[in-house]
């Protein structure tokens, strides 16, 4: 039934930690939305169930981030946390590697986390505020 499990959005999802981290949230009963990258192509062949969500988003395309947020709003009513893992990484001496590289870097790495959290926090504002099992304080 839609809306009992917690809901995520991973950013990065299609391979390495992105692809880790939504395997364990898969097992740990999360609705799980695995933003990927499309270049042209479709969903990843990775993982499949009814705990997925496969949505395109460049994370330095700030429609595409939008997008995403309202398809979950739209879908779930609510996102109980955001895992930024999309990142590229640039390898080499730092005199030799191009500054359109190190540009690209920045604007994956930083600004994209930056606009993902500052996209999803009113979402996930609300739904701290309507009393998500996910935000109520634990006693110790």
């Amino acid at each position: 039934m839609v809306g009992l499990n917690r809901v995520v959005l991973v950013s990065g999802a299609a391979s390495g930690l992105g692809l880790a981290t939504v395997r364990e949230l898969v097992r740990a009963d999360w609705t799980v939305y695995a933003g990927f990258r499309p270049n042209g192509r479709s969903a990843p062949d990775l993982l499949h169930g009814n705990a997925i969500r496969w949505l395109p988003l460049d994370v330095t395309d700030s429609e595409a981030r939008s997008v995403a947020v309202a398809s979950i709003e739209r879908e779930q009513g609510r996102l109980d946390a955001l895992v930024n893992s999309a990142g590229v990484n640039a390898s080499g001496p730092l005199e030799e590697v191009p500054d359109r590289v190190l540009r690209q870097v920045m604007e994956v790495n930083f600004f994209g986390a930056i606009g993902m959290t500052r996209d999803c926090l009113p979402l996930m504002r609300r739904t701290a505020l309507s009393g998500s099992p996910s935000f109520r304080r634990r006693s110790n």
